[in-house]
């Protein structure tokens, strides 16, 4: 798993990564990687909390959509979000048409993040300001495990 990490991360200072870069190495990789538009980054696994929202978020999803034009997708559908950051949110929604090969999820719709006491603020502030703009007038939803609701995320609303 070091080696994992080493072998992904290990690019001069200053070189930014291109998403192409990005993809060929991360494929080869055990550990999960996003992409913030320079360098790969670690993600973390998440509990058993996450898991019980994320089985709840997906079966409403599921349910809600089933026969309709959009589709519910899960954290291993790619999202490009700003300077060509790729995130795997715990899930998204598109309407659109798109290939299994498909690294990247087109006309995304709305993107729900599951908060960690070690996640929550890179995906309450980075998360939000970056999908703000992918998403226009949608918005990202986050849920967290000490949380009885989802909250929906206005961009440019601030949180304390």
């Amino acid at each position: 798993m070091i080696a994992d990490c080493l072998s992904l991360t290990h690019v001069p200072i200053g070189k930014p990564w291109t998403q192409e870069q990005f993809f060929s190495r991360a494929a080869a990789q055990e550990a999960r990687y996003e992409f913030d538009g320079f360098q790969p980054i670690a993600m973390t696994g998440g509990d058993a909390g996450h898991s019980r929202i994320m089985r709840n978020v997906n079966l409403a999803l599921d349910a809600r959509l089933r026969g309709g034009p959009c589709e519910p997708l899960g954290s291993d559908a790619g999202v490009e979000t700003v300077n060509n950051a790729v995130r795997y949110p715990d899930a998204l929604v598109t309407c659109s048409r798109f290939e299994n090969e498909d690294r990247v999820i087109p006309a995304v719709v709305v993107v729900f993040e599951v908060l960690s006491p070690t996640s929550g603020r890179v995906d309450r502030i980075l998360k939000v300001r970056e999908c703000a703009d992918m998403l226009s007038s949608n918005r990202p939803a986050s849920a967290s495990p000490s949380w009885n609701a989802p909250s929906r995320m206005k961009p440019g609303v601030r949180r304390s």
